[in-house]
């Protein structure tokens, strides 16, 4: 049950909790230390809110008012490009803080109409629309029924299908920040061999079914040693296909 009592003050948006006041089954008014109050029901009261007529409510119990209790509410998009020209397997993902829980996503895209709805991400699997170059936006509500919205464009791939792109160097300086040798689409062709020699033409490192992940060079020989920043050569076998070239390590 809420009460209400009339009293000069000042407005205020967010939950406060005044010294607890207990009262009787009786019915009677009672002074406490900031204000007068009339009661009817037997239960702690705590002061939650108040609005532009001075008007404080009241709750009795353990009960906890909606009034002026809110917490920032904001959605962020990210977006992953397919990872190869027309593999049509870019994603969407939104991060949402704040609000009430229960969230409900509603898609769109910028040149067609809604899309699959109440998901937090969009896929291949729930959108065969997902198109690179295309502007996407969602709303995302709360059982409170406050919103948020955001968009993101799916960014275009890097690499046409069947190729690999291959960076001329990285920095193995462990901040973070390319750190380990990232061969674009190599992750796509699960039977590939990769080989790294000094200038003098001695192997120092090797992997097999080099993913960017689990098999990755960090600049580091066959024993996990660090490599002195130098260039190196590589030899990248995948799809039948033979790759040479540098890559420079640079700390």
């Amino acid at each position: 049950m809420i009460l209400a009592c009339f009293l000069l003050g000042f407005r205020s948006n967010a939950q406060v909790e005044f010294g607890p006041v207990v009262l009787d089954a009786n019915g009677q008014a009672v002074n406490t230390s900031w204000g007068s109050l009339s009661y009817s029901i037997g239960e702690t009261v705590v002061f939650t809110g108040q609005d532009s007529g001075f008007n404080f409510w009241l709750t009795q119990g353990f009960q906890q008012p909606d009034f002026g209790i809110f917490s920032d509410f904001t959605v962020h998009l990210s977006a992953n490009a397919e990872s190869c020209f027309g593999r049509k397997n870019g994603s969407i993902t939104a991060v949402v803080t704040g609000g009430s829980g229960g969230y409900k996503y509603t898609w769109s895209s910028l040149s067609g109409g809604p899309l699959k709805d109440s998901l937090s991400s969009l896929d291949s699997l729930s959108s065969s629309s997902l198109s690179s170059g295309e502007t996407y936006f969602v709303t995302v509500s709360d059982t409170k029924d406050n919103s948020a919205t955001a968009s993101v464009v799916l960014p275009n791939a890097e690499v046409k299908c069947g190729e690999i792109l291959i960076f001329k160097g990285f920095t193995p300086n462990g901040d973070g920040h390319n750190d380990t040798w990232f061969i674009l689409g190599i992750d796509l062709f699960a039977s590939n061999e990769v080989s790294i020699f000094d200038r003098w033409g001695v192997n120092v490192w090797n992997g097999t079914n080099y993913d960017n992940t689990s098999v990755v060079w960090g600049g580091q020989n066959h024993r996990g040693e660090p490599l002195p920043d130098a260039t190196y050569f590589y030899v990248i076998k995948y799809n039948n296909i033979i790759d040479k070239g540098w890559v420079q390590i640079t700390r």
